[in-house]
Order: structure tokens, then sequence, then C-alpha cells
């Protein structure tokens, strides 16, 4: 995968086990995204999927990488369950 965006669409086949910014990311932990509710969250960034739309928390304190990792998490999520993704929701990530 190439970008954020290529990350969030991605088949299941295709779909990152680990999100970094460079091949340095391989070296660091990554924070783990959880569930809670229909909110999927990654350290300080919270992202959920509305009528087919990604739909990002404002936070001024969230890293444009862990929205990446949530934002992936969620859209999964709601694919697996057989919804699908408005991909114009999917906002322009510029750290990826």
């Amino acid at each position: 995968m190439n970008s954020a965006r290529h990350d969030i669409l991605a088949r299941p086949e295709d779909r990152p086990h680990f999100i970094a910014r460079d091949l340095r990311g391989l070296l660091e932990s990554h924070p783990a995204p959880k569930q809670d509710g229909d909110w999927f969250t990654c350290a300080n960034a919270a992202v959920r999927v509305v009528d087919g739309n990604l739909v990002v928390a404002p936070n001024d304190h969230a890293d444009e990488l862990d929205i990446v990792r949530a934002a992936c998490n969620a859209v999964w999520s709601h694919v697996d369950a057989g919804g699908k993704i408005n991909t114009d929701s999917i906002p322009h990530f510029t750290t990826l």
C-alpha cells in the first residue's frame, strides 16, 4: 500500500498489519485501535462510520497516523459486515 487511502480501502487480503510513515515505523510500537460502541479509537483519535460515511471526531491532539489506524478499523469493520463506504468521505491524509 502506498497511501492512507489505499490502506483504508484495502481488500481483506491486502490489508496492512502495521501502518507507519516509513520503514522506521517497523522499529516503533504501534498503538492498537479499539472499538467503543460505534467509535473506533487509537490513542487520541476517534472515528466511526455513519450511513456509509467516515466521520472523524475533531481533536487537535490526534496524530494523523492514529486517525488512519482507527479509520482502517472502522471502515474494515463496516465493510466486513456488508456495508458500503462512500469513498468521497475519506479525507486526504498528508502523513502517508
